[in-house]
């Protein structure tokens, strides 16, 4: 996408984000992004699914478990 993308005119090291929205591959996800870093991968044009993909790119990682230091509910 990024080859396209300069083919096309644009210089994707201008942009801090990046975003390729496809469909038709296998897969039970709605997207991918890389971790606190450019590129994500969208199967849906979703807003829900969007957000939550560039959240990985911020960095975030999924809230469905909580680390503690000390193996507490205090940490």
């Amino acid at each position: 996408a990024r080859a396209a993308a300069r083919l096309a005119g644009f210089d994707p090291s201008a942009y801090e984000y990046d975003t390729v929205i496809y469909t038709g591959t296998p897969g039970s996800f709605s997207g991918q992004a890389a971790l606190g870093a450019k590129g994500c991968w969208l199967k849906t044009i979703s807003v829900p699914v969007a957000c939550h993909e560039y959240g990985h790119n911020f960095g975030l990682m999924h809230a469905n478990a909580w680390f503690t230091g000390n193996g507490t509910i205090r940490s």
